[in-house]
């Protein structure tokens, strides 16, 4: 269940992908900007109160140490200083016309409010440039915690005409993640406390392993320093544009053995409870118009096998 009133925070993870093109030559934001329509659509009969942030993490090279800039900067587990970034987008809105043109405009003009570097002839100024991270080394877990702890505050500040809270995270990698594991037992403690769920939509395609994975490094254990942990308390989905399965549009006919491949139906999910069995027998029938004579001649069917 669901409310139709709630209060929605969506985080961005503007990671370096964002300003990649996918394998099907949309630009991973572009992904983004889709599944924002969509949702929107959906939302025509609700009245849900949304918020959106840009999170990022900005690295910064080894030889900038000497700068007193980066004195008061983190470390992260590889030695390098980062400086982790969060613009809200927009706040306890109502009405999403403007929401997709926000995006943009933001998208925009976010890449120089964040201190990257592009090119290495660029003059330093006070601060030093440094470089997007990607969405592994990015700050996932942090922007998690921030959202739960402002969801929180709505228990002190209590709405009546809304009822319960969401957290969505959209990023354009995988669904792997490299976590504090300190923070991450907090953040999941604080989840399961307050009942707010976290959904993590990946614009990219599925990897063939299990999703999400949090990578936990500890340079104090010599024999076991990484460590990778399968979470069970955010839930994952894949976003995909209608283009970006075109293969499974083919209709393969194997008129042998009677097998064809239906089209893939984008315009109707497929249930992902389904068997293995199961898929195979919806998607893998036999065909009317199948040629048995060959078959026959040597006392086979394309049923059964027949003895005498």
């Amino acid at each position: 269940f669901r409310s139709r009133s709630s209060k929605f925070l969506i985080l961005f993870q503007m990671s370096k992908e964002m300003w990649q093109f996918t394998e099907d030559s949309y630009l991973f934001f572009e992904k983004a900007v889709s599944f924002m329509k969509e949702l929107i659509k959906r939302w025509s009969d609700s009245n849900h109160a949304l918020t959106i942030i840009f999170f990022s993490r900005t690295l910064y090279d080894n030889k900038d140490y000497h700068n007193p800039f980066l004195d008061n900067l983190s470390t992260d587990s590889t030695g390098r200083k980062y400086q982790d970034f969060y613009k809200v987008i927009l706040s306890d809105e109502t009405r999403y016309d403007t929401v997709v043109e926000t995006l943009k405009r933001e998208y925009l003009k976010y890449s120089g409010l964040v201190n990257w570097k592009y090119k290495e002839d660029i003059p330093e100024t006070t601060h030093p440039l440094g470089q997007n991270s990607s969405s592994v080394e990015g700050n996932f877990l942090e922007a998690v915690n921030l959202g739960t702890s402002v969801l929180q505050m709505t228990n002190q500040d209590f709405e009546t005409h809304r009822t319960g809270s969401r957290l969505v995270v959209v990023s354009a990698g995988t669904g792997i993640f490299e976590a504090n594991l300190a923070l991450a037992r907090i953040t999941k403690q604080d989840m399961i406390k307050t009942g707010i769920g976290c959904d993590l939509i990946c614009l990219s395609s599925p990897p063939l392993y299990t999703v999400p994975i949090f990578i936990y490094h500890n340079n104090y254990k010599e024999s076991n320093p990484t460590r990778y942990r399968l979470i069970h308390w955010i839930y994952l989905s894949f976003h995909a544009t209608s283009k970006s399965s075109f293969l499974f549009q083919q209709d393969l006919q194997v008129k042998k053995t009677g097998i064809s491949l239906k089209p893939y139906d984008l315009k109707k999910p497929q249930s992902s409870r389904l068997s293995g069995i199961q898929y195979d027998e919806k998607v893998f029938e036999k065909t009317e118009d199948v040629n048995t004579e060959e078959s026959q001649g040597q006392g086979l069917t394309t049923k059964h096998k027949t003895t005498e």
